[in-house]
């Protein structure tokens, strides 16, 4: 596949790491590049850039129309002082639809915001990672009055006052926050009842905490909620359903549920993806109402069967050592309509035999990390017909002496090998798809499975 061909999504990310002066000039080779590619652009304004690499003259001269910024180290007065210019120079030439501000001190955040309040207040997207233990800007955050996605992350300041910040932003639709671990309960309940009664018209939420919240607040209140992920935390609960009429995608990583039943209780009729570890699997029950059809689950191999799993077509798991086939295909077993299906062990070293493929006979997309393949699994895997996409990464293959041939898996539509080891003897891999990108040697390494060996890593080309 030629350059040219990618999708412009993939294009978007390989410019997103130039540097300046290398954006600027692919971005004159072709229109299709300058206009697609500068609207995803994300420019990094940095002190060092300006100290050491004259980023104000290639700031002058570019010729891409940014919108996406990020500003990273802003810790001192002589980190202000170089970056000012490249802002002042960044407000005079584009329009601000996304800012990032990384490792930023409370009060040069103020002040860069203040001196350039008319340029910052038009970002759409906010992302702001605070320094350790640095109070919050609730006052001069009210300035960004079109914030429609807003990402906070290492707070600290359990004394903000959070409601000048949601009282000024009308338009938010979209709030992460990631909390410190000294950011008590109480204040991490003062910050949610403040999102509850200012944002009634949040539809994704995101809170990372090692703290105790109580759910029912967030159900009663955003009814609008389309995404609901609570990672870290600790839940007490109501005895009582708890109903989210729009909720369509829920990712639940708790440690305790602290609660007199025995279960989350949801009614979540429109919810389609759910991502839970499968240590909190017995405590969640859904209504009848409640059909999801795409599960992410990592944890040690499940055995007991649930009422939901029997609509689920996409599985994405990660399986804990210890593990082997039997529990592997055991759990399997537990999704009857399963369709698409990506399956990882998560383990140091490649122990684990990949299952029979006639486990896998009514897939029709696979992916598989971690596991021990053989040239029988690809014999078996050709045989199946109802097998359009497939994809092996961080696997170790082993070939007997006396496979020589190559092997096509034509019925393919897709097919992508991701640094596969091989012993060093086997210089061409043997499994490839007709019509896909070829499977080239990318590297030799020593491995835990030939111990006295080197082993050759193959890949498809263009990953």
């Amino acid at each position: 596949m030629s350059f040219d061909q990618l999708p412009p999504e993939i294009v978007d990310r390989i410019f997103d790491f130039l540097p300046p002066d290398r954006q600027r000039a692919f971005s004159t080779v072709l229109l299709r590049w300058h206009l697609r590619v500068a609207w995803k652009a994300v420019l990094s304004l940095s002190y060092l850039a300006v100290r050491y690499g004259g980023q104000t003259e290639e700031l002058t001269n570019a010729t891409r129309r940014y919108r996406n910024f990020k500003i990273s180290s802003l810790r001192s007065q002589s980190d202000f002082d170089l970056l000012r210019d490249l802002v002042q120079i960044s407000s005079e030439r584009y329009t601000v639809h996304k800012f990032c501000f990384e490792f930023v001190t409370c009060d040069f955040f103020e002040q860069m915001v203040r001196e350039f309040q008319d340029w910052f207040s038009t970002a759409v997207v906010l992302k702001i990672q605070l320094n350790d233990n640095e109070r919050f800007p609730s006052e001069v955050l009210s300035s960004f009055k079109f914030v429609q996605e807003l990402h906070l992350n290492n707070l600290s300041d359990s004394a903000a006052d959070w409601s000048c910040v949601w009282d000024s932003m009308k338009a938010l639709r979209s709030l992460t926050a990631y909390m410190c671990w000294n950011f008590s309960d109480a204040a991490l309940e003062c910050f949610i009842a403040s999102v509850c009664k200012k944002c009634k018209l949040l539809k994704g939420f995101t809170i990372f905490a090692t703290d105790c919240i109580n759910v029912s607040p967030i159900a009663k209140s955003l009814i609008n909620l389309e995404k609901l992920a609570l990672v870290g935390m600790m839940v007490a609960l109501e005895p009582s359903t708890l109903v989210f009429p729009a909720l369509r995608e829920l990712h639940l990583d708790l440690e305790i549920f602290q609660s007199d039943e025995i279960y989350l209780s949801l009614d979540a009729p429109k919810l389609d993806y759910l991502r839970i570890p499968k240590k909190n699997i017995p405590h969640i029950h859904f209504s009848n109402s409640t059909k999801f059809t795409r599960l992410t689950t990592y944890g040690d191999c499940m055995e007991t069967p649930y009422p939901w799993f029997l609509e689920t077509e996409e599985l994405k798991t990660t399986i804990h050592e210890p593990s082997n086939q039997e529990a592997i295909l055991t759990e399997m077993n537990l999704f009857p309509k399963m369709a698409r299906l990506a399956v990882k062990i998560m383990s140091k070293e490649c122990t684990t035999h990949v299952p029979s493929a006639c486990t896998f006979q009514n897939i029709r997309s696979l992916y598989i990390n971690n596991f021990i393949l053989s040239m029988n699994f690809f014999v078996q895997i050709a045989e199946m017909k109802l097998l359009e996409r497939f994809i092996i990464e961080e696997c170790n293959f082993l070939l007997d002496v006396h496979n020589t041939g190559l092997l096509d898996l034509s019925q393919l539509h897709h097919y992508r090998v991701k640094r596969v080891s091989m012993p060093r003897t086997v210089t061409v891999f043997p499994v490839i798809a007709s019509g896909q990108p070829p499977i080239v040697l990318v590297d030799r390494l020593r491995t835990h499975l030939w111990r006295d060996d080197f082993y050759n890593v193959f890949s498809s080309q263009w990953d």
